[in-house]
């Protein structure tokens, strides 16, 4: 089992973990164990899933706040290859495994492709932000090729020349990654730039046509 989302890229991404909020838990579990994991998390105070034929399921814990989201792969990477490559951590005195860098960018990305890169991804932005700053190298050819495959490489793009538009300085980044992709096009892409800018930076800077 692995942590993902919240939880995981405040103890893998940050100096101190609180500077992340955590609203809901996340991990990656088998789908042939996940039997085991639903009887388990039900004597724990946790819903039974009713559908595990997903790609993820979500449990309420009886203090009907504590929300549990079960994923059985992270896009079309295997929870098996998802946890094999993830890391342990500790957590006050507790051991925790969380994924690899590669994973938690593509995982980053997804969420804020859902979001359509509204306000409500700001911390997923800052994750990525934040991940990109650590000297750990990126398999930037799996990356992109898993992007590829889950209709995510414009997402992805996007997302690093925002980064890179917003100030962000790293070798880490492939050559042409500092472009952004025809979509959404320059103008919106500015656009988005800007609002993320008021965001982070403060009110917006005229712009040079």
């Amino acid at each position: 089992m692995s942590f993902v989302g919240d939880l995981a890229n405040a103890h893998a991404l940050y100096p101190d973990p609180d500077l992340r909020p955590v609203d809901k838990l996340e991990i990656v579990f088998p789908l042939d164990d996940v039997k085991t994991l639903v009887r388990y998390l039900g004597a724990n105070g946790f819903g039974a899933a009713d559908d595990t034929s997903r790609a993820a399921v979500t449990l309420a814990a009886d203090d009907g706040y504590t929300m549990l989201d079960v994923h059985f792969g992270l896009l079309q990477i295997p929870a098996g290859e998802v946890i094999s490559a993830s890391r342990a951590i500790e957590i006050d005195g507790a051991s925790i495994r969380v994924p690899c860098l590669d994973h938690i960018l593509l995982h980053v990305t997804a969420a804020v492709a859902q979001a359509g890169f509204g306000r409500l991804c700001v911390r997923e932005v800052m994750d990525a932000a934040m991940l990109l700053r650590l000297t750990q190298v990126i398999d930037w050819p799996m990356v992109r090729d898993i992007a590829d495959a889950s209709k995510l490489n414009k997402p992805l793009r996007t997302l690093l020349a925002l980064l890179v538009d917003l100030g962000l300085t790293t070798s880490s980044l492939p050559a042409k990654s500092a472009l952004p992709p025809r979509w959404p096009g320059r103008r919106k892409f500015n656009l988005l730039a800007d609002q993320f800018r008021e965001l982070f930076q403060g009110p917006r800077q005229p712009r040079r046509a």
